[in-house]
């Protein structure tokens, strides 16, 4: 329960509107605009390293708090969660969906660049090498979103490669993969329509 809320708390912190709102500019009123076609490269920079940061701390944090708590009279508040492995993927999940469903504002891209913050605590190199893939990817097609797709699917197979026994960790990369491809399926529709003309 504990991570649960914790979790919550950090994902909902909303780097888009801050990030915005520090360079000055009133957000967007549609959600779905990306933070880089609505600002420039440093604030863009500052909304990637936030979301990051909000996944990575999920990660990191959340789960050090649990196992302190786990103790004595406050075991029931980690009960669901017994796995160390397991606490850091739940965190992470709760931080993404918080993104999305927080109390603050309506957070609309920055759910990959959350999981990979997370991704990045739990398995560093290839989380690096499926961001780079995403920086060349986004930055050669100028669709942030394919970028976005291109990335999470390869992390599962980077992950089966270097992490081969963490079943874990592959079930979670395959879902957040599945997640992202769901959140942009509006674009890769749009795009296969192109592609059919």
């Amino acid at each position: 329960m504990i991570i649960i809320v914790l979790a919550y708390l950090v994902g909902m912190v909303p780097g888009a509107y801050l990030a915005s709102r520090l360079m000055g500019r009133l957000p967007s009123p549609d959600r779905r605009t990306y933070a880089g076609q609505a600002l420039s490269l440093l604030p863009l920079a500052l909304v990637l390293a936030t979301d990051a940061g909000k996944g990575a701390l999920a990660v990191w944090l959340v789960p050090r708090i649990a196992e302190h708590l786990a103790g004595g009279q406050w075991a029931w508040l980690v009960y669901p969660f017994v796995s160390p492995g397991l606490r850091a993927i739940a965190a992470l999940f709760v931080a993404v969906a918080a993104h999305d469903i927080s109390t603050t504002v309506l957070g609309g891209g920055g759910k990959v660049a959350t999981s990979f913050g997370g991704f990045a605590v739990l398995a560093w190199y290839p989380t690096l090498l499926a961001g780079f893939v995403f920086v060349i990817a986004a930055g050669m097609s100028r669709a942030p979103w394919f970028g976005s797709l291109l990335a999470s699917w390869l992390l599962p197979a980077l992950l089966w490669y270097w992490r081969p026994n963490d079943l874990l960790l592959h079930v979670a990369a395959v879902v957040a993969a599945g997640f992202a491809t769901l959140l942009h399926r509006g674009e890769v529709g749009r795009a296969w329509r192109r592609f059919r003309r």
